[in-house]
């Protein structure tokens, strides 16, 4: 479920350059001796996308020619641009900001001259400063994203800007210059990007992650469904107002989930983190030539364990989702009309992502029939048996029962919605994950085909109180 202890080497916090993520890198790839004139099999290693741009297939021209020089005369910092950030480049410039050509025809003809010879001191420290100069202007966003991530490199770490998706945010703002909606969106988020105060402003960061999700779920829907964004000055309204092809509108409240008790847990994150760091670097110190440390990232644990805290936990994870949902929906948010209620998960992961829509599956891995999370915490009743992923094969999965009702049968507290998306874009694929009571009718027009629409061209994994969909995901 969460990743009680986590190696160094597998934190994308601790790998912080992403500008050097190239597949192509002059400091990565040392050259034989004897190799010094690219054959043609070298080349084909490094085939290049149709429609990549003239200022990418130069970088690559550069970089093919680089190779074929001793290492003491290679041109430094060619490893620190990818192909698809000078890609993306140029397709804003191109489309949208004409004056910043001139920037761009000086990238190209540095690169061109470094496919021919090595760049003087004085030439590779303009490539470097213009590169930078136009990254930042095309993509402020994402440069403030890199700045901090930059700043917290081998100091610390904050979860809510590790759990911003990289590619996510470049698509986002190269977006916003074709979309005025998104635009005010990505505009807001640089903002709250400056207004964080330093590496340890974890409210800071928890803010700026808000707007992050907003701009990535109006993305979302804007892909399916024609969508406005609804800024509400004073009265209490949802996030945003979509039409179905139909033409009958529905509307998304979405709520961004944070860490259990997020305001103590945020800063006890980041101060395990930095002791994580201070680990290494005595490792280093003391002559270690490889240095490593481990460190908990459990979203779901309170700050003040008295030891009853268990990892492994569904039902844990059940009752955080619903204590969660229950406490940020107001019903004044749900009285425009069809209103589905929206959370983003990315800082909390949902364990095993779309089966969890199934009441429950079979899990290969442990050879064990797993409760599905998200569905319990939708249709449960109280008294529901919950099963987790078992400490080892062959342990026992029983974890405990419901002690109340999931969020759309209980007719005591009745949830302001009858149809609610999970959603995590933080893993290598998107998980949009639908659970609707099919007897849901918000208004008069509204039938169980309306709310079916949304959920099926929205959603990766989807399922009713009828368990009408469970099999799909359930058995896999």
């Amino acid at each position: 479920m969460e990743s009680s202890s986590t190696p160094l080497a597998q934190l994308p916090e601790q790998n912080l350059n992403p500008q050097e993520l190239t597949p192509a890198s002059t400091e990565l790839s040392p050259t034989p001796p004897e190799a010094h004139q690219p054959s043609q099999s070298q080349q084909a290693q490094h085939p290049q996308p149709e429609g990549a741009s003239a200022l990418s297939l130069a970088l690559h021209d550069a970089l093919m020619y680089q190779r074929t020089l001793p290492r003491e005369e290679r041109t430094t910092h060619l490893g620190e641009f990818a192909y698809e950030r000078l890609d993306a480049i140029t397709r804003v410039i191109e489309q949208h900001l004409p004056s910043l050509k001139p920037d761009l025809n000086s990238l190209q003809s540095l690169l061109n001259i470094a496919s021919q010879t090595t760049l003087t001191p004085e030439q590779a420290a303009e490539l470097k400063e213009t590169y930078k100069r136009t990254h930042e202007s095309v993509f402020p966003v994402n440069d403030k994203y890199l700045y901090w991530h930059h700043q917290l490199h081998r100091l610390s770490a904050d979860h809510s800007l590790s759990s911003i998706s990289w590619d996510h945010l470049k698509r986002l703002e190269e977006e916003s210059y074709a979309d005025d909606e998104l635009k005010a969106l990505v505009h807001e988020l640089k903002l709250s990007f400056g207004r964080v105060k330093d590496v340890s402003d974890s409210q800071g960061f928890r803010q700026m992650f808000e707007f992050y999700g907003e701009a990535l779920v109006y993305s979302k829907l804007s892909k399916h469904f024609k969508t406005k964004r609804i800024v509400a000055k004073k009265d209490s309204k949802p996030d945003f107002v979509c039409a179905l092809p139909n033409g009958k509108e529905f509307y998304v409240e979405l709520k961004s989930l944070d860490l259990v008790e997020a305001s103590l847990r945020s800063d006890q994150m980041h101060e395990d983190a930095m002791n994580q760091n201070i680990e290494i670097e005595d490792q280093l110190r003391k002559g270690n030539r490889i240095a490593m440390a481990e460190r908990e990232i459990a979203p779901f644990k309170p700050p003040f364990d008295d030891g009853s805290y268990d990892p492994r936990s569904f039902l844990l994870v059940i009752n955080t989702l619903m204590k969660k949902a229950r406490s940020a929906f107001k019903d004044s948010q749900f009285a425009q009309g069809p209103t589905f209620a929206f959370m983003l998960c990315d800082r909390l992961r949902i364990p095993k992502g779309n089966d969890s829509v199934a009441p429950q599956y079979f899990d290969q891995d442990y050879e064990s029939d797993i409760s599905g999370v998200l569905w319990n915490a939708c249709f449960a009743k109280i008294g529901t048996p919950i099963s987790k992923v078992p400490d080892f094969e062959g342990a026992p999965t029983f974890d405990g029962h419901m002690s109340k009702h999931g969020l759309l049968v209980d007719e005591f507290i009745p949830f302001p919605s009858g149809a609610v998306i999970f959603s995590t874009f933080w893993g290598q694929e998107d998980a949009l994950m639908g659970l609707y009571d099919s007897k849901w009718q918000p208004t008069p027009d509204w039938t169980e085909e309306d709310t079916q629409s949304v959920i099926h061209a929205l959603c990766t994994a989807y399922n009713d109180e009828r368990n009408s969909y469970g099999q799909s995901v359930g058995m896999n």
